[in-house]
This record gives C-alpha cells, structure tokens and sequence, in this order.
C-alpha cells in the first residue's frame, strides 16, 4: 500500500501514529500491506457486587488464576450458595486458545509455518477446566454464559471486546480483565486479533485511491467511536485521550500485550479446536484424545488444501 499512501498526501498514515504493535503487523519484508484498525481482543468480565459480596479480595492484583477460581467455587459451596457460579464462558474456542496459550506459550514453529502444538500442555490446562467444571464451578451443559452473567448467576464471563456494548445492557457495575491465568507471577496471557485495511493487488486511479484513503482516514480520526463499542484501537492518539481510558477496556489495553503466535495455517488450528469445543469438559473426549484430535484434523485439514 504504500504507493497508494504516498500518492493521497492529504492523509497522514504515518506508523509512528499507530499502536507500537503496528510497525510488524503492517509491514513484510519493508513494505506496508494494511493499515491497522484495532485489536479485538478477548478477556473476562466481572460483576462488582457479586465479587464484593463473595471474593472480595480475588481482583487485588487485578488478576484471577485458576487457583482463585478454585478457592472461590470452594467457598460459594461451603456457604450453600447453589445459584451462583463462579465462572460462565463465551466461547470455547477463545477461551482454550487463551488457556493453551498461558500453558504453552506458542502452537507453531519459529518461522511461524509448522505446526508445534505442545500436547502435553493442552491436557494440563483442559484438566483444569475439567476440575473445575466436575466440581461445580462453572456453568452446566446447556447454560448460555452471556445469559447467567446478565441475570447475575456468575461472578465472572469470559468474553471479547465486542461484548461491552452488550454487558452496558445488563445494568450492573463491573469490570474487563484478563482471562483466567495460571499463575500470576507469570507474564498475563491476553488472546487477540488484528483487524486492518487491505486492498485487492490490482491498478487504481488516483480517484479510486483517494476514496480508499479517505475512507481509512475516517476510521482513524473517528476510533474513539468505534472504542466505545469495545475496540481496542490502533490509533495512538484516540488510545491516549482521556476519553478512551475511562472506557472498561483500557485497563487490558494498557497493562498486557496481545498473545497470538505468527502461523500460516491459524485459522485452520482455530477452526478446529472450534469444532472440538467443550468435549472434554461435557465427558465426551479425555484430554489425552483432546490433543490428539486437535494436532491431526488440523495437519489433516493443511493436508487437504
């Protein structure tokens, strides 16, 4: 893009102006090929009051690990409390990227086009989920975790940004953190994305490529709207006025960088722990078998392409 950049001076792309992140998302081999939007980025959710009212002292370092999750479905069952858990979750498949991530660091090879996935750290961390779901501290099979956040049936939700407009709904006070951590002496694991602007390789005149520019332009000169919805912005200035550090998703955005190793085929990994889902957690599958499926469909599906 960076013809089409310098061609349409009345816009400013300038990567000094965009999240630090951007220098290497925008550019391969010295050239530019996107202009970064945001970030979509996924975290946990929590209820103030309920937290107050059960683990009030859980969000002092303003991280939970697993072990806290423990402590607390622990405690809420010594007290007799039957209609609260302690954690509801979005989507599996967020939240097991997340969970490997923590346990594992990486799912590809240096260069980023071999698969790497750690086998051995993927039945660590679902045994996890697995102890903590058998014990009664999650949701139950068939549970809607947007659902029991919003009635206030669950201290925590995992979920993305772009959940914030919809938590706004819910009417109660509360909080975006990270996801559950193992430890919280180890650097916090944050599973996210990047969206940006890409063109289609083909001739454009300048009228067309102004449009473009133009068009780029205003999203980065209107982020703070976007941000409201839950965005965690590329644009360093939005990122930076007081505006968008009084929104829930600022705290994450300024503490953690985003986890999301380099590999050609992600989105085939992802498409298939998607599929796999809570398998393991409902009964269906053991960790063990957990891993193997994932590291064969996904070389299975590379295969096949």
């Amino acid at each position: 893009m960076d013809d089409m950049l310098a061609a349409c001076e009345t816009f400013d792309f300038a990567i000094d102006k965009y999240h630090d992140a951007c220098a290497t998302l925008n550019y391969y081999n010295g050239k530019r090929y996107c202009v970064s939007l945001d970030f979509p980025t996924w975290g946990m959710y929590v209820n103030l009051a309920l937290a107050e009212q059960y683990c009030p002292d859980v969000l002092d370092d303003d991280i939970v690990t697993w072990d806290e999750i423990k402590a607390v479905g622990a405690s809420l069952k010594e007290q007799g409390v039957e209609d609260i858990s302690v954690l509801a979750c979005g989507r599996p498949r967020n939240d097991l990227l997340n969970s490997y991530l923590d346990f594992a660091g990486t799912y590809a090879s240096q260069d980023g086009t071999t698969l790497a996935l750690d086998k051995e750290a993927t039945v660590e961390m679902l045994g996890v989920w697995k102890e903590c779901y058998d014990a009664g501290y999650l949701w139950e099979e068939g549970d809607d975790g947007a659902t029991s956040f919003a009635v206030e049936e669950a201290i925590f939700y995992t979920g993305g940004t772009w959940n914030v407009n919809a938590i706004n709904e819910y009417g109660f006070e509360y909080r975006f953190i990270a996801p559950p951590q193992k430890d919280a002496d180890d650097d916090v694991t944050v599973f996210g994305a990047s969206h940006a602007f890409m063109t289609p390789v083909r001739a454009y005149t300048q009228e067309e490529q102004e449009a473009i520019t133009a068009f780029m332009h205003y999203f980065y000169e209107h982020s703070i709207d976007w941000a409201q919805a839950g965005s965690i912005v590329a644009s360093k200035e939005t990122a930076q006025s007081e505006a968008y550090q009084a929104l829930p998703q600022a705290f994450v955005a300024n503490a953690y960088s985003i986890a999301n190793p380099d590999y050609t085929y992600a989105q085939i990994l992802f498409d298939v722990v998607d599929g796999l889902g809570w398998e393991v957690l409902y009964g269906r599958m053991t960790p063990e078998e957990f891993a193997q499926a994932w590291e064969k469909q996904t070389l299975e599906k590379i295969e096949a392409q």
